[in-house]
């Protein structure tokens, strides 16, 4: 590799490659549709899920719908959070079963008194609201028992303080997720592929010819890939913001910190990029090495869903991996109001991953097919 002399020949060199090649990125069909269009899609679809909490429904017999005297069905009508559902028992049923009710409640009264029995029936299908249904209904119970006993006062009280806080909403854990998506794609596939192209063509050996500074050569794809990135991250956030009213928890100090992070995530995945251009043999082979790498991160780091809902032996490996350290580090920004700082541990887990994916490359980068 030749030494470098430093003079405003190679700095000039450096600057107009780079624009060339930004321009060719921006030209490129993938570089538009991965790097942007997926993402919007992605965040459009996502801000309409999770907005306001969805309320139980519960089935009734209209039967005991029409039953406005027992004490527990003015009890249920009071719950603003509940919906009731009153049709036939076997369109109930068939409802319940296909996961679309929380459960079918049907009261039994007990002649010549006023109350009776609550039957709850729940879907097997789905713990968890099952468990939330069962807790509702014993409530509403107890209550109705010291209504018909006569209890206005009991011995123990309950008390719930609601502390303010930002409401949550499905878009601001996704849309930080598809900005690790977005930068992934480019980084890794956008960057061998390029190369794989660049080496094939011999365009990469001319300019390997030149009097120009290897490295510089490859600064110059870093930085037209910066420039996209800057971009890419800068309409997604203002789309967020202003089309789907997500949440930066300190404004615009939050959107320079993940900018910032966005900055260094690109420079960490780039070696992967690297990597996989020099261990490619052709063109056609670059795609499936690249997914091999990007696809099971999409799936496994974070990107859709938490990480802790995947299978415990997983979890370990999935909480390593590089773009979940991106993921981790973003959210902490957007979520928490973190600063760079306060996100240090995932950017030590970036970094030690860049540095083993650049060492490797530089061992076995070539500049011709």
């Amino acid at each position: 590799m030749r030494a470098f002399k430093w003079h405003s020949g190679q700095v000039r060199a450096l600057l107009v490659l780079s624009w060339y090649l930004l321009k060719s990125q921006l030209r490129t069909t993938s570089t538009v549709l991965l790097g942007f269009l997926f993402p919007l899609i992605f965040i459009a679809v996502f801000s309409f899920v999770g907005g306001e909490p969805r309320k139980l429904r519960f089935g009734m017999e209209e039967e005991d719908a029409a039953t406005a005297s027992s004490v527990f069905v003015v009890e249920l009508r009071t719950v603003r959070e509940l919906e009731l559902v009153s049709l036939p028992r076997a369109e109930l049923d068939m409802l319940l079963r296909a996961g679309r009710l929380d459960g079918i409640v049907h009261f039994v009264p007990a002649p010549a008194t006023a109350g009776g029995l609550v039957q709850l029936s729940y879907s097997s299908a789905s713990p968890q609201s099952a468990a939330i249904s069962r807790l509702v209904v014993d409530t509403l119970v107890q209550k109705a028992n010291l209504r018909l006993t006569g209890v206005t006062a009991p011995l123990l009280g309950f008390q719930a303080t609601a502390l303010e806080a930002q409401p949550f909403r499905y878009v601001d854990f996704a849309l930080p997720g598809q900005l690790g998506f977005s930068l992934l794609t480019l980084a890794v596939s956008g960057m061998a592929l390029s190369l794989a192209v660049q080496k094939k063509t011999l365009v990469l050996k001319r300019m390997f010819a030149t009097p120009l500074w290897n490295p510089l050569i490859l600064l110059s794809q870093a930085l037209s890939r910066l420039a996209i990135v800057m971009l890419n991250t800068t309409l997604l956030l203002s789309c967020g913001v202003l089309v789907f009213h997500f949440h930066l928890s300190d404004g615009a100090t939050t959107f320079l910190r993940m900018l910032a992070l966005s900055m260094f995530g690109l420079v960490a995945f780039l070696g992967f990029g690297l990597l996989i251009a020099s261990r490619a043999r052709s063109t056609e082979s670059v795609a499936p090495l690249a997914n091999l790498f990007t696809i099971p991160q999409l799936l496994l780091a974070g990107t859709f869903f938490s990480t802790d809902q995947l299978p415990g032996w997983l979890q370990p490996i999935a909480h390593h991996l590089p773009l979940t350290y991106f993921n981790v580090a973003m959210r902490k920004l957007v979520m928490e109001g973190a600063s760079l700082t306060d996100i240090s541990g995932p950017l030590l887990g970036m970094t030690a991953w860049s540095v083993a994916s650049y060492v490797l490359a530089s061992r076995s980068f070539r500049w011709t097919p």
